[in-house]
């Protein structure tokens, strides 16, 4: 979480996770109550201000039919879902100028035509078609 271990004792897992997931430790800590296993993903921001993603595993210990305590493993999951991210942008956008792909497109068009439909709103769609511009997009910048 950028900083030392000797600097989170005494912290509680709600003060070092985004106001956003609270709920989220919520209903697991519920669930282990439950005496069951829970498992989620939490967002993080500590003292160096960086977002850390975080994988929690939470398991209930159970003796004599009563929970005594709970085992709680975190696997820090940043750079996973920065490569997530990374493949999601590529997916969507074009390598040379940057701009939304046809797969981009056809989503964002989805999306306005449902909202049109649920808002029972209007909207335009321009086409746009210029001569010469893959010969222009395949140069290298």
């Amino acid at each position: 979480l950028g900083a030392p271990t000797n600097e989170l004792l005494g912290e509680t897992c709600f003060s070092i996770i985004l106001d956003e997931d609270k709920h989220k430790l919520t209903s697991a800590l519920e669930k282990v109550k439950q005496q069951e296993s829970a498992y989620l993903q939490l967002s993080s921001k500590y003292k160096d201000g960086f977002t850390y993603f975080l994988y929690v595993t939470i398991v209930p210990i159970i003796i004599d039919g009563q929970i005594s305590g709970s085992y709680i493993m975190v696997k820090d999951i940043t750079a996973l879902k920065k490569q997530q991210e990374e493949i999601k942008y590529l997916a969507f956008h074009d390598t040379v100028t940057k701009i939304g792909n046809r797969a981009f497109f056809h989503k964002k068009l989805k999306k306005v035509i449902k909202n049109a439909k649920t808002t029972e709103s209007e909207f335009a769609l321009l086409y746009l078609d210029l001569d010469r511009f893959k010969a222009i997009n395949n140069t290298d910048t």
